[in-house]
């Protein structure tokens, strides 16, 4: 279903709907989404509830009246799990918010008479609401610790399996998930794609079997300089974190994402893996490497940010492991003021937030990756620049 208005008519649209016979008490989702916008400081523009099905989708299609940032805001019952997108009208995806959770956060900054399409989907079908907030933070905030009536402990449908864990897979069935992680053959996994060819070329992953004790163990890996590694790890329960070190370089997944790390070591050496997760769970480690090749520093996207606004750009990486780095524009790019202040993640992995003209982040994924850029200070053009370490 689509409905087309601008920020400002679709808060008339709501204010002034078609008369109804009895006044009726605010939808808990409308209650939710009005809290949420308080508690992160930003006005309401407009808000509508929706019924959503699972094989449709809805789209608000929005036209900014003037240069400003705004924060669309989706919010469904506990146990939905609420995505959101937003899109230029050239298809390129500019924010996103698709967290197995019951609730979306996504901000754009748009410039006077910008055309964008937010839609919200839902893994099953229940009533949403669907905010527009001005004056919030681009950023999404911890809702969960300000209104946790609204906003805690609510992973969504999508989660559940991830919550229960792996404990009725057995140790093969965990070693073949881990070795598919390994070579990113597992398309269920955010960010995963098919092999490229460079992971076609590689050896069969080495698998290592242990149990945590008391929630950690330790194994050490030898590596070798010239090869890059990606290494993946399953356990029976939920909650795996691995963590390791090189010849003091340290590779890291955030505990909220895939149990996967790498990284292309200068020197031969031992690789100390440490494990954390949840009392003496199972585990299962699988090392992939490829033969690292020379790559110059190239540019793979150029983009133009207004001060405040973020882009999301889709790159599969030219190697196993590479650093990306996104570079405000100086001398080359004419007489902008050029972008002060600058960030950037890859979507699930590692992120630079440094405040700096310059944000890099060195990441060991055979992609489709999406890398998010944010200007923080400054409008101008933003090369994003790959190179192979």
């Amino acid at each position: 279903m689509v409905r087309t208005l601008s920020a400002a008519a679709l808060l008339v649209a709501l204010a002034g709907g078609a008369p109804v016979q009895a006044r009726r008490a605010p939808a808990p989702e409308a209650e939710c989404a009005r809290a949420g916008a308080r508690s992160a400081g930003g006005a309401v523009r407009s808000l509508e509830t929706r019924f959503a099905l699972p094989a449709r989708p809805e789209v608000f299609r929005l036209r900014f009246d003037s240069e400003e940032c705004l924060v669309f805001l989706g919010v469904s019952r506990p146990s939905q799990d609420l995505d959101l997108s937003v899109h230029a009208t050239s298809g390129l995806e500019l924010a996103r918010d698709d967290a197995p959770r019951a609730w979306a956060w996504a901000g754009l900054c748009g410039l006077p008479g910008q055309e964008v399409a937010v839609t919200v989907r839902t893994r099953t079908r229940g009533r949403f609401a669907f905010a527009v907030l001005a004056g919030a933070p681009m950023e999404r905030p911890d809702l969960g610790r300000r209104v946790g009536r609204c906003f805690a402990g609510e992973p969504g449908r999508a989660a559940e399996r991830d919550e229960r864990g792996d404990a009725d897979l057995d140790d093969a069935d965990l070693a073949s998930m881990a070795r598919r992680l390994a070579v990113g053959e597992d398309a269920a996994a955010p960010g995963a794609g098919e092999p490229d060819a460079v992971n076609q070329g590689a050896a069969e992953p080495e698998v290592r079997h242990g149990r945590l004790r008391e929630g950690r163990a330790q194994l050490r890996i030898g590596v070798e300089a010239g090869r890059c590694y990606r290494i993946a790890g399953r356990s029976d329960r939920p909650g795996l974190y691995l963590e390791g070190d090189v010849a003091g370089s340290r590779w890291r997944t955030p505990p909220h994402e895939r149990a996967i790390i790498g990284g292309c070591p200068v020197v031969d050496g031992e690789l100390e893996l440490w494990l954390d997760g949840p009392g003496d769970a199972r585990f299962v480690v699988a090392v992939a490497s490829w033969r690292a090749e020379a790559v110059e520093p190239h540019v793979v996207a150029r983009v133009h940010l207004l001060d405040g606004e973020r882009i999301a750009l889709p790159h599969r990486p030219s190697a196993p492991c590479v650093t990306l780095r996104a570079q405000g524009g100086g001398a080359g790019h004419g007489a902008e003021r050029g972008v002060r202040d600058l960030r950037m993640r890859i979507r699930g992995g590692p992120r630079d937030a440094r405040p700096s003209p310059t944000a890099e982040v060195h990441v060991c994924d055979p992609g489709p990756l999406w890398i998010e850029v944010r200007s923080v200070a400054g409008r101008g053009t933003v090369d994003i620049i790959e190179e192979v370490p």
